[in-house]
This record gives structure tokens, C-alpha cells and sequence, in this order.
């Protein structure tokens, strides 16, 4: 999960538990999901 390099430790980590969640339910049969969180890149 590429987040804003501005963002708190916090709100990526917010960020990438709102998506495990979102997964997990949007997803049949799929019992888990791991995100990570990375400082996008401004080019």
C-alpha cells in the first residue's frame, strides 16, 4: 500500500488494518491478508 510520505507511522498503520479488513470481507474464503504500508514516492 503506497501511502503519503507525510503520514504518521499511525495513520499508516490505520490505513493498512482498514485494508486488511476491507479484504477480507470483500474477498470470499479468504481468511487473512497482510498489507504493508511504503512511503509512495513523489516523482
Amino acid at each position: 500500500l503506497d501511502i503519503d510520505s507525510n503520514s504518521s507511522l499511525a495513520e499508516a498503520h490505520r490505513l493498512a488494518h482498514s485494508a486488511e479488513h476491507e479484504l477480507t470481507h470483500a474477498v470470499p474464503k479468504l481468511a487473512s491478508a497482510v498489507v504493508h504500508a511504503y512511503p509512495s514516492r513523489h516523482e
